[in-house]
């Protein structure tokens, strides 16, 4: 069963959010760089789930520089991600985009 679940933990990366193990920042700066989202999952061992969580965590709690990136996609987020139906989930846009 794969974890889709944010950690915060002041034991493993100094209290920073992780999912799967992999640290919140590091996925989402990727993706944000306009990385491929299967290239930054697979670099990571994750799901493309727990990536789009990872941005969509990002854009309810980050700085208010990612609300603004992501926070339009987030909302439309939303609704798929607390449904279950991961499979209509949308890739959060980059800085190309």
């Amino acid at each position: 069963m794969t974890d889709n679940h944010i950690r915060v933990d002041p034991t493993i990366n100094y209290g920073y959010p992780t999912i799967g193990g992999a640290p919140v920042d590091a996925i989402t700066m990727r993706i944000w760089a306009g990385e491929p989202i299967n290239e930054v999952t697979d670099d990571f061992h994750l799901t493309r789930t727990q990536a789009i969580i990872a941005c969509w965590y990002q854009a309810l709690h980050g700085t208010s520089s990612w609300r603004d990136r992501w926070g339009k996609w987030r909302t439309t987020t939303d609704e798929h991600l607390w449904s279950g139906n991961h499979q209509h989930l949308t890739d959060p846009p980059n800085q190309h985009q």
